[in-house]
This record gives structure tokens, C-alpha cells and sequence, in this order.
């Protein structure tokens, strides 16, 4: 169990262009450390993308993913980082899922969940709009990661 206090918090760095979570750890009521947890560099102010935070059932790892899209490409990128009560790196990744449609094509990630035993779940959905027949077709993909890399 960790006795320490850390303020958890997100922003955009418009000079760097850079969107950063951070850990600030309190002490006294005054800053003492700030950690760097993600940071990640963004092509355009436009595709910032989100952050998705979430804790573990027992309150002993956080999980902070960010997603983000290409300027040119439909293509959905994100950077997951996984730490424990101590700020530790326990797992993180960084991927890309491809879209081969260019047009009329969105992705973004749906979901993303700690399970009980700590692997991690990722849901995207893709939507496919077809203008002339005015449809659209939702598309699923599933990642996990085992919860091996917890033990």
C-alpha cells in the first residue's frame, strides 16, 4: 500500500505540441516531484485525440492510455501505459491500427478495461459510411494483453 498522495493530470502543451499526463507528488502541501507518465507528440491542434484513465478493482495499478489520429491516414494510433502506487512502469505499448479505407472511414477506441486479474481489454470500433446507399457498417476489434506481465 502506498502512503503517498500524487495529483493525476492531463494537459496540452501548445508550445511543445506535445499532450502530457503527469504525476505531481504532495508533500506538506507543496509539489515535491513531477513525473512524466505519457507524453505524446501531436501532428496538428486538431488531432489531439483522448485520453482514457482507468484503475484497477484493488485501487493498485492505473492505467493511462492515450489515442490519436493521423493527419493523412485513417489510421488510429495509441500509446498505453500501465503503472502501479509508486509510479512504476508495469507494462506500455504503443500501436497503430491500419485502416485500409481512406474515405468515409472513422476509427477511435471504444472501450478499454483492467480486468479482474489485471490484463487489459481495448475495444475500436471503425464506422465505414457509404454516401450514395447512405449506410453505415460498424466494425469491432479486440486487443488484450495477459496478465502475465503483472506478475
Amino acid at each position: 500500500m502506498c502512503n503517498r498522495l500524487f495529483l493525476k493530470l492531463s494537459f496540452y502543451d501548445e508550445i511543445d505540441g506535445n499532450h502530457e499526463f503527469i504525476a505531481k507528488e504532495i508533500e506538506n502541501n507543496e509539489v515535491v516531484n513531477t513525473t512524466v507518465i505519457l507524453s505524446v507528440a501531436s501532428e496538428r491542434n486538431s488531432r489531439r485525440g483522448d485520453f482514457i484513465f482507468k484503475k484497477s478493482d484493488d485501487g493498485s495499478k492505473y492505467l493511462v492510455a492515450k489515442t490519436y489520429g493521423g493527419y493523412r491516414d485513417t489510421n488510429i494510433n495509441y500509446r498505453l501505459v500501465l503503472i502501479d502506487n509508486n509510479l512504476d512502469t508495469v507494462l506500455a505499448d504503443n500501436n497503430t491500427i491500419i485502416s485500409k479505407v481512406k474515405r468515409g472511414y472513422t476509427c477511435g477506441l471504444l472501450d478499454i478495461s483492467l480486468s479482474r486479474k489485471g490484463g487489459i481489454v481495448l475495444v475500436v470500433r471503425g464506422i465505414y459510411r457509404e454516401v450514395i446507399e447512405k449506410t453505415a457498417l460498424n466494425y469491432f476489434r479486440i486487443y488484450t494483453y495477459d496478465a502475465s506481465f503483472n506478475s
